[in-house]
C-alpha cells in the first residue's frame, strides 16, 4: 500500500507523560484522509479515518485500522521530517511575493473576467475537480490554511502574524 504523507507533527503529553507522533496521510487510491497516531516504542500504533473521527465514530471495527500495516511507513516519515527539519506538509519553496506574484500570474491567464472573478471561478473549478476525482476539497482548504499561517509566521508582512 502506498501512502501520501499529508503533515507531521511531534506532541507533549503533559509534563511527565511519553511524547507522541502524528502522521496525517492518505492511501493512494483510497479516499480520506487518515490519522496515525505513534509512540516511541514499536507496535504502539493507532490508525483512525478523518472523516469518521469528524462523524464522532471511534468504535472499534468501524473506524480501526490495522496499525501494523501502516506503523513502517508512518515511522519513515516521522524519521524523514526529523532529518530535514521540516514538518512533511509545508513546502516553504518560495517567498510571499513570490506567492503572491505566481497567484496573479494564474488568475490573469485562468480567464478574461478579471482576476477577482478568476478566483472565484478557480475555486469552484476546484471543487468540481476534487468530486471528480474523489479529493477532499474542503480538506484541502484548511490544508492551505494552515500553510498560509505558518508561512506568515516564518516570513513576517503585517500585523497578521501569529505568537
Amino acid at each position: 500500500m502506498k501512502l501520501k504523507i499529508l503533515d507531521t507533527a511531534h506532541h507533549r503529553n503533559g509534563v511527565a507523560g511519553a511524547g507522541f507522533d502524528v502522521v496525517l496521510f492518505k492511501v493512494i487510491r483510497e479516499r480520506g484522509a487518515k490519522v496515525g497516531i505513534l509512540f516511541d516504542d514499536p507496535g504502539y500504533c493507532a490508525v483512525l479515518d478523518v472523516s469518521l473521527l469528524a462523524a464522532g465514530d471511534i468504535a472499534f471495527g468501524s473506524n480501526s485500522w490495522r496499525g501494523d500495516d501502516y506503523e513502517p511507513s508512518l515511522r519513515r516519515a516521522i524519521q524523514d521530517g526529523r532529518e530535514t527539519g521540516q514538518e512533511a506538509g509545508t513546502t516553504g519553496d518560495a517567498s510571499i511575493p513570490q506567492r503572491v506574484d505566481r497567484c496573479d500570474a494564474a488568475l490573469r491567464r485562468y480567464s478574461d473576467d478579471g482576476v477577482f472573478t478568476s478566483l472565484i471561478d478557480l475555486l469552484a473549478d476546484a471543487m468540481h475537480w476534487s468530486d471528480a476525482t474523489g479529493e477532499d476539497f474542503h480538506y484541502a482548504l484548511c490544508l492551505a490554511g494552515k500553510h498560509y499561517v505558518a508561512e506568515l509566521n516564518d516570513q513576517p508582512i503585517d500585523e497578521r502574524k501569529r505568537p
